[in-house]
């Protein structure tokens, strides 16, 4: 009996290749520079449904119930000597069994030589419009727009290396994020780049499309050169929108108030000057003096630390200094012409506060936990379930809303929600009661402000009146 023809691996240059012809069993060979890093979350089939029946199956994928794993992918956009760019997938598994590809991949910029990736998919321009929005914006000269893009994965036979500097010129240059002040305003829609110190941020839900959205306000020079100065800082709402079936993500614990940030590749849309938005393709980094870079000498074997590290842009003291000793834009006062999701400044006379919504609660006086128990049995009242402190005096906490009056004849209304700080300083001359409250009518007719506050809601009714509804913010940690 003859032998059974066995399979021959074939692996091929990417850089020779058009687009036809290459088979998704074809191992290919890449050298690129990488223009881009980013995070993409890949859906995994769960292999329990193998052993299900084919009705159950078309049953569960008819409903949309997901037995898709969601897991974060690390990309970089990678472009070829003939200019054309494809994408190529580190997974999750790859991430944290392997450590060949940590140091190359950290950095943008690098030219890399990668050997035998797996070819996953064929993107097109009309089916990937943010992806090849991001292509176009590296092309500085073409002929016409790249209609496809390769999607490579880096698997278990591939391998990875730098290429020698005395090649890298054969490769297209590194294009760095445009600055907003650097093209033309006339363009529709284009991918920019700016740095600032976060002054707010709002984390909002859509239910029906599983979705996760971030705003964040940021004071700033709208500049490519983040430690530019001589200009004067500019408030820019930077919408951010992603997936909240990420493993990872930015939360209220990694976004700090008087963070300095890094935004790159933000969507500038002529048609709203002062809003940027993000996609996946838009990287925000919190910015670092190079003396405070932690050790990355160990090899991580934690994706939270891997997605930290390509969250996190190091400058040098100086240039870190220059930018955080900018100016925070002054914010305009409270009038009727502002609307909802502006920051403003509001100062006023307290005319009435908010009864059905003020009320009071204990929280640990270390760890500000309010995961707090009553102990009957101890020499301590409370125990901390967070932090495990055993106390008598527990912190209290109080929500309170007040009216402050206006003096603009058009504004009817004024209502601000307080931060604990300026609500404790207001009663701090009032006595409590026997059931451990305060009297808050106690703050009537007390000068409040300037404060810095957010619009969360504005309202006009019948008669033309303007109503408001603020957010006091906590300005403590911004350069003023």
């Amino acid at each position: 009996m003859g032998k059974k023809n066995e399979a021959v691996e074939t692996v091929v240059d990417w850089d020779s290749l058009g687009y036809d012809g290459v088979s998704m069993t074809t191992k290919v060979d890449v050298t690129a520079r990488i223009q881009r890093i980013y995070w993409r979350t890949l859906e995994t089939k769960d292999d329990r449904l193998n052993s299900s029946s084919s009705l159950r199956v078309s049953m569960i994928q008819n409903g949309k119930i997901l037995d898709r794993e969601k897991r974060m992918s690390l990309c970089c956009l990678a472009q070829g000597k003939r200019n054309v760019c494809c994408e190529v997938q580190l997974c999750q598994d790859t991430l944290l069994n392997r450590t060949d590809w940590h140091e190359v991949l950290y950095q943008e910029g690098g030219v890399l030589y990668l050997s035998k990736l797996r070819l996953v998919e064929h993107k097109y321009r009309k089916r990937a419009r943010q992806l090849f929005s991001l292509i176009d914006s590296l092309k500085t000269t073409r002929s016409g727009k790249q209609q496809s893009c390769f999607v490579f994965k880096f698997d278990e036979q591939t391998t990875v290396q730098r290429v020698s500097e005395d090649k890298m010129s054969d490769y297209p240059i590194y294009s760095s994020p445009q600055s907003l002040n650097n093209f033309n305003l006339d363009i529709g829609k284009h991918r920019v780049c700016f740095c600032g110190q976060l002054l707010h941020f709002k984390f909002t839900k859509d239910k029906y499309y599983n979705t996760k959205h971030v705003r964040l306000w940021l004071s700033g020079n709208i500049s490519h050169d983040c430690a530019e100065s001589g200009a004067e800082p500019t408030i820019s709402v930077i919408q951010v929108c992603y997936s909240s079936g990420r493993t990872m993500e930015w939360n209220e614990s990694t976004l700090l108030s008087g963070q300095l940030l890094s935004m790159q590749d933000l969507v500038f849309d002529k048609g709203k000057p002062t809003v940027l938005s993000a996609d996946i393709f838009s990287k925000i980094q919190v910015i670092i003096p190079h003396s405070s870079q932690p050790d990355h000498d160990h090899v991580s074997r934690d994706l939270h630390e891997i997605w930290r590290r390509t969250m996190t842009r190091t400058m040098t003291d100086e240039e870190y200094s220059t930018l955080k000793c900018l100016p925070v834009a002054v914010l305009p006062d409270l009038n009727e012409n502002c609307q909802e999701d502006g920051l403003v400044m509001c100062e006023g006379t307290i005319s009435d506060v908010d009864h059905e919504n003020a009320f009071c609660w204990y929280s640990c006086c270390r760890c500000t936990s309010e995961d707090i128990s009553e102990v009957s049995s101890s020499k301590s009242q409370y125990h901390c379930n967070a932090c495990a402190l055993d106390f008598t005096s527990p912190t209290t906490n109080i929500h309170l809303e007040i009216y402050l009056t206006s003096r603009s004849v058009s504004i009817s209304k004024v209502k601000v929600k307080l931060l604990q700080k300026t609500t404790k300083n207001l009663l701090s001359g009032s006595e409590k009661t026997e059931r451990e409250t305060y009297n808050v009518n106690s703050v009537l007719n007390k000068h409040l402000g300037p404060l810095h506050c957010y619009i969360a809601e504005r309202a006009e009714d019948k008669n033309l009146k303007i109503s408001f509804e603020l957010e006091e913010l906590d300005s403590s940690s911004w350069n003023k």
